[in-house]
């Protein structure tokens, strides 16, 4: 394994992403594909499971093995690679390649930028996993070189099967078919800020549903992809009566293969080979897993919610369909929350907004979705409403909804105002719970530094609503008063 001093002039191409499967191998591509147009060395990190960020959260699959977790089912670089590939190209773990982690990193302007000193790190440049366009490149070329790159890499030998069976088991389908990725797992079903984020990546199975509709009825077969098992299945059995009028054949994939008879690691690889003989692939709009199909099968057609469906067309589907179909509480508090960011789209009002929260709250009790609906309730002036809310937090997972409140920081037009307007609160007799999360927020931001302060918005409230002694009496007062009887017991006021 190569060393982490590198010593020749001679720039590396490296990948190193630290994130799900999809991702790394499309950095990986990239790197070895630059390699190839520039002649200059191909490299790659490949950071353990176990030493993943997130891997704590999502280091196992859901429901039953019926929701599969990126993380959980990530390999071992041993498990993945042969022997010979590893000695040639694998770098150790310092080499590390996502963006955030490597601050000095940018991105050149054209291609011939990358043999060119200096470089922005030590070893040269890290790969992205992106779809690269450079004015002195030939993109045909290009793509094609990323196609060749994946049938040049040292697979283990269980892998090399793994792709041969994958590409026999397509030869199943008569004529063309358009796979169709729902990406679910940890952005629907765990408690992160993954609904926000990767928004482009997953999307809502009610759209799914009206999309495999509208292929079938161009006359396209269609094998749906889902890292949750049971929602390809329900969907698949809502349209069998959709592809038997049209004489169109739907599929899940794992009606090509036994899962159970290979390792997580394995089925990712048989999935995506397979999604790579498509036609066309539909997928939320990013997507590292559905990407890197892409890429194998050098697939230029592919198509995401946004492309069949405007804003207000995605929201009446939604809306439409949400009661209609029996998918798994976590989908329709997702649902429902891709409703409230299509309403922030399209200006709809604050009672709207808190539908929208409410749905999604009251189907899937996240910390996350308690955010989402205690800003609404703060926002329309129901404190009596958001103070019930954070009473019903407060039992079931105080420490977690602060800790998950703080991790949000970023996203503040949707989060960024909770405690300015809890700091609002000066009825403690009827919202002690509002004013216990001001209070609480108020002394943490009193133990941060000076520059940790700055970097939270109108934290001199906070520092004021702490320094309100007659505020804090008159909340300890009513927390001693509630504590006998089974209210909110924080006589010494608990901050952690």
């Amino acid at each position: 394994m190569a060393n982490l001093k590198k010593k020749d002039k001679q720039p590396w191409i490296v990948a190193g992403r630290t994130d799900g499967f999809g991702a790394r191998m499309c950095a990986l591509l990239n790197a070895m594909a630059l390699s190839k147009m520039l002649d200059v060395a191909f490299k790659f990190s490949w950071v353990a499971p176990e030493n993943a960020p997130f891997m704590k959260e999502n280091n196992k699959n859901l429901e039953n093995n019926q929701v599969l977790i990126p993380y959980a089912n990530l390999p071992l670089k041993e498990e993945l690679f042969s022997p010979n590939f590893l000695e040639q190209y694998c770098v150790d773990d310092g080499y590390i390649g996502n963006i955030e982690q490597i601050p000095s990193y940018f991105k050149p302007d054209t291609l011939e930028r990358y043999k060119q000193e200096p470089f922005p790190l030590e070893f040269g440049w890290y790969s992205d996993g992106i779809m690269l366009e450079y004015a002195d490149m030939d993109s045909d070329k290009y793509r094609q070189i990323l196609a060749d790159c994946w049938t040049e890499i040292g697979f283990a030998k269980n892998i090399q099967e793994v792709i041969k069976l994958a590409k026999k088991s397509v030869k199943a389908i008569k004529g063309d078919f358009v796979a169709i990725h729902i990406r679910s797992g940890d952005i629907v079903y765990s408690d992160s800020w993954a609904p926000v984020v990767c928004q482009k990546t997953a999307f809502s199975v009610y759209l799914a549903v009206h999309i495999a509709r509208l292929e079938i009825q161009k006359g396209n077969h269609i094998v749906l992809f889902s890292d949750d098992l049971s929602a390809s299945a329900t969907i698949k059995n809502i349209l069998t009566a959709d592809s038997e009028k049209n004489n169109i054949q739907i599929h899940c994939i794992d009606d090509f293969f036994a899962r159970n008879d290979y390792l997580g690691y394995e089925q990712s690889i048989f999935e995506i080979v397979f999604m790579a003989q498509a036609k066309k692939i539909c997928n939320g709009g990013s997507s590292g897993f559905s990407g890197l199909a892409m890429r194998i099968g050098n697939i230029r057609e592919h198509s995401s919610p946004d492309d069949y469906f405007s804003v207000q067309e995605q929201a009446e589907i939604i809306e439409s369909s949400i009661h209609l179909y029996d998918f798994h509480p976590a989908h329709k508090a997702f649902a429902y929350m891709k409703l409230f960011l299509l309403g922030l789209e399209l200006g709809r009002d604050l009672e709207y907004l808190k539908l929208c929260a409410q749905g999604a709250y009251q189907h899937y009790a996240t910390n996350f979705y308690a955010l989402l609906y205690l800003g609404v309730l703060l926002k329309s002036g129901d404190y009596i409403g958001a103070n019930a809310l954070a009473e019903n937090v407060y039992h079931r997972d105080n420490a977690g909804f602060f800790v998950k409140f703080l991790e949000g920081k970023s996203y503040g037009n949707l989060f960024g105002d909770i405690p300015t307007l809890c700091c609002r609160v000066f009825d403690v007799e009827n919202c002690p719970y509002l004013a216990y999360f001001a209070l609480k927020m108020g002394v943490y931001v009193m133990q941060l530094s000076e520059q940790q302060r700055a970097m939270i918005p109108n934290y001199t409230l906070y520092w004021w609503y702490v320094n309100d002694y007659t505020r804090i009496a008159n909340f300890l007062l009513k927390a001693y008063e509630m504590s006998a009887g089974g209210g909110i017991i924080c006589r010494y006021l608990p901050l952690s």
